[in-house]
């Protein structure tokens, strides 16, 4: 599958596995992770935002500050965006996550959260220093790959 072409055929075919296995781990998500009060949140890798919305949102504190849902595909984001065009605390980015960051772009969130999606970077040293200098300091990450 090309990373930039939005193919919801091949998204549908293997939906049931991945939210199997995000429903399992997600519900450890406030047990694991130590909400900041008005926290801000980095999703890398939202896909379509079908299971941010389902799974995700429900166990987020009612005070996060900003929840930023980001995939490195344009019409991946452009799903997302159509989910959440009326909540305000939640805006939607493409992301490469083994490009060079700005400094600007740095320290910017407490939490980051991932499902299904490191996986399939080939520069995971890049990946993780990236996710690493995202974060604010003491923040947490949440992923789960495969």
């Amino acid at each position: 599958m090309n990373i930039n072409n939005f193919n919801g055929d091949f998204l549908n075919k293997y939906r049931g596995i991945r939210n199997y296995y995000i429903k399992l781990f997600i519900s450890k998500l406030s047990e694991l992770v130590k909400w900041r009060p008005n926290g801000s949140i980095l999703e890398v890798g939202c896909g379509t935002g079908d299971a941010t919305l389902k799974y995700i949102c429900p166990e987020l504190p009612q005070d996060f500050s900003k929840l930023v849902c980001t995939d490195i595909s344009e019409e991946m984001v452009e799903e997302t965006e159509k989910l959440f065009a009326k909540d305000p605390k939640i805006s939607c980015s493409v992301l490469d996550i083994t490009r060079d960051l700005e400094a600007s772009e740095k320290n910017q969130f407490d939490h980051i959260l991932s499902t299904h999606c490191l996986m399939w970077v080939t520069d995971q040293q890049k990946a993780f220093q990236n996710l690493y200098d995202l974060l604010k300091p003491g923040g947490s990450c949440f992923l789960i790959f495969v």
